[in-house]
């Protein structure tokens, strides 16, 4: 019995020893034990602060109840692509001018760029009737052009003017696209009344729509120095045969007013397209604001008739739309 007893004894040591072994082997082979340091950090731990960034641990996967955490993704703001170009006025009557490209005189013509962002040789924001014929620019767009022509960008972010251009360089500019430009501008028949369109920013591009021409009374000088003159009376707008109608999107509540010829004076009323209106009915007056050279229609509504009264001088005309 003794002797069962001692040899059991010896086994169990053995065994012992053996799994001790075993257990002091896997634990000096595993080196992704983490064992903690100084400071609460365990072994290959990073502080954001000592790496510079945030950091997020990842564990590895497919085992037991380990789990996955994956790196937060960042919002990152639209890409805004640079391109070079230059500055040629199509008249100083209207203010009309295109941008032609650097790099292949491809000319653009620059719609929709929002108040306060033009910006001068040093920095501060400009007028765009003070970009001039022969200025070197920066435009950032989104990089994506209409099929037009003139092209159009489908969002302009801004504009810099990097060089003024001197009296030499804007003779130069003229002469070199001249030729380009009256290929798809000529200066308006005097006669003829100035079109009106209106801009608004849609799904991030600028959508721009020419409003229907109404009632007028305009004058002009001739080609022999004689001044003419012509009416047009048309019926109350909401009995208009044609008018614009202009599909808005629910969040915009401003449009620009885009006169071809600069104009002195722009008034607006509405009526309801709702509910019938007698011919001569008073309209809801909207505000109009000039903002440096720019005009903006604010409080913009759908279900509603715009009359435009724009005025030049002693000449006007109407303009109108639907809004739906």
């Amino acid at each position: 019995m003794n002797r069962g007893r001692k040899r059991m004894a010896v086994f169990t040591l053995i065994l012992a020893a053996v799994c001790v072994a075993a257990a002091w082997k896997i634990g000096w082979q595993r080196d992704d034990i983490q064992t903690p340091e100084p400071g609460g950090k365990v072994n290959g731990e990073i502080e954001a602060s000592e790496a510079g960034k945030d950091t997020h641990e990842i564990f590895e996967t497919g085992k037991g109840d380990e789990r996955t955490e994956m790196p937060e993704i960042e919002e990152t703001e639209m890409a805004q692509i640079p391109v070079s170009g230059v500055i040629y006025r199509l008249s100083e009557d209207d203010g009309s001018y295109v941008m032609f490209e650097l790099e292949n005189d491809m000319p653009y013509f620059l719609d929709g760029i929002e108040e306060g962002k033009i910006y001068g040789v040093d920095g501060r924001p400009i007028a765009e009737s003070e970009l001039d014929t022969g200025d070197q620019v920066t435009v950032m767009t989104d990089g994506v052009a209409l099929e037009t022509y003139p092209g159009q960008y489908a969002r302009i972010f801004g504009v810099e003017v990097t060089k003024k251009a001197n009296e030499e360089e804007r003779k130069a500019c003229i002469q070199k696209y001249k030729e380009q430009a009256a290929g798809f501008y000529s200066e308006p028949d005097p006669s003829e009344k100035p079109i009106m369109q209106a801009s608004y920013m849609g799904n991030g591009m600028a959508s721009t729509v020419w409003l229907t021409q109404g009632g007028y009374h305009w004058k002009w000088t001739d080609a022999d120095g004689q001044m003419k003159s012509e009416i047009a009376d048309t019926p109350f707008i909401t009995e208009w045969n044609e008018i614009e109608e202009i599909k808005l999107p629910d969040y915009v509540e401003e449009i620009e007013l885009l006169p071809g010829k600069e104009a002195e004076e722009i008034t607006v009323s509405r009526w309801s397209a709702d509910k019938e209106s007698d011919a001569g009915e008073e309209g809801e007056n909207v505000n109009v604001e000039k903002r440096g050279d720019k005009w903006y229609l604010t409080g913009v509504q759908k279900g509603y008739y715009y009359l435009f009264h724009v005025r030049w001088g002693e000449s006007y005309v109407e303009y109108g739309f639907k809004s739906v």
